[in-house]
């Protein structure tokens, strides 16, 4: 999974976005001062501006080597991390800005909710600060009529990998067709959408390209509705995915 983030050390950090593995990937300021020669930051810097994601990953490497608790350093090399679809090695560097950083910083809130949508958020980082959840609007949020939750989990034989899977809901009747949701996981990892409209839908998977899944699922108001995603209830055999390239 990719992250859309403004990546480079000055991280004007504005809004950013969690997305799709597919989606647009992180964009660097489209201006850079020059890189200082020999300064691993600068250089990531501009890589990054570039689209060099592995000469970035190199740079920022090297940079966090000599300022190892550097939160900016991690947010960025997690980020470029994400590019090259390294999402073990981005999840180690994004879990640390969620563990070190304020609460409150951008960097912070985007590093939760990829390691939210990729299922590898700690339990101890779970929770979101109270100054971004007014107590207000969540209550009328939990309370609204008529919702229920889809949850789930994600499984598939012999991957010795992160392989990330897109899972999209689609209404499937005329209460539900403007309801649609997405989320992106490692392939393995459990799914959730909260507060989804009672109806029916459909729930489709999609990795590398290919479509794994496309099941039918109702949703109950105030309930936890569960599915389990696996070879069983795919369309593709194990033996056909992850494709041979």
């Amino acid at each position: 999974m990719r992250l859309r983030a403004v990546v480079g050390m000055t991280v004007a950090v504005g809004a950013l976005a969690v997305t799709g593995c597919r989606d647009v990937p992180p964009t660097a300021p489209k201006t850079l001062a020059a890189e200082p020669a020999g300064d691993p930051r600068a250089e990531g810097d501009a890589a990054a501006a570039r689209g060099d994601w592995p000469t970035a990953v190199a740079r920022y490497t090297e940079a966090l080597q000599r300022t190892p608790n550097d939160m900016l350093l991690h947010f960025a090399l997690g980020s470029a991390l994400s590019h090259l679809d390294r999402t073990g090695d981005a999840i180690e560097h994004f879990v640390w800005v969620v563990e070190h950083g304020e609460p409150s910083r951008a960097e912070v809130t985007t590093a939760r909710q990829w390691l939210r949508n990729v299922g590898a958020l700690p339990a101890t980082a779970d929770a979101t600060p109270a100054s971004q959840t007014p107590a207000a609007t969540d209550s009328a949020a939990q309370a609204a009529a008529g919702t229920g939750v889809l949850a789930g989990k994600t499984a598939w034989p012999g991957l010795d990998r992160h392989m990330p899977v897109r899972i999209r809901l689609r209404g499937e009747t005329e209460a539900t067709k403007d309801a649609r949701d997405r989320v992106t996981i490692a392939l393995g990892k459990p799914f959730s959408f909260p507060k989804v409209k009672a109806g029916e839908y459909r729930l489709l998977g999609e990795a590398a390209g290919m479509a794994l899944w496309d099941v039918p699922v109702t949703v109950e108001p105030d309930k936890t509705t569960t599915v389990e995603l696996s070879p069983a209830n795919s369309a593709v055999p194990p033996a056909a995915f992850p494709p041979r390239g």
